[in-house]
């Protein structure tokens, strides 16, 4: 058995943009990366998350991708930037080693 070095995180990607249009095309993209980098990911079953933003309530369908071995925080930063901006979103739910967090 080999451990893992490195903390892991659990991406809540949505599946559909903002306009209703899927996002099969970013996703796929993002876990080919996500292959050539760490060497692999788990694609968790979907599931809806609801929240209200300046009095607007959303509702989106999730598909949590989870990925082990990130460097270190900046690390993990700089691949959720790129995750918002390539699936055009304002912010992406993240849970680092546990802890949740909205980046």
């Amino acid at each position: 058995m080999k451990a893992i070095e490195g903390k892991r995180v659990i991406f809540y990607c949505p599946k559909y943009d903002n306009d209703g249009y899927p996002l099969s095309e970013e996703m796929l993209e993002f876990k080919n990366k996500a292959l050539i980098e760490f060497g692999g990911f788990t694609e968790h079953q979907e599931i809806y998350g609801n929240w209200v933003d300046n009095d607007k309530y959303y509702q989106d369908t999730i598909v949590p991708i989870e990925i082990a071995g990130f460097r270190n925080d900046e690390h993990i930063q700089i691949i959720a930037n790129k995750l918002k901006r390539e699936l055009k979103q304002e912010a992406i739910y993240l849970i680092i080693d546990g802890r949740a967090f909205i980046h």
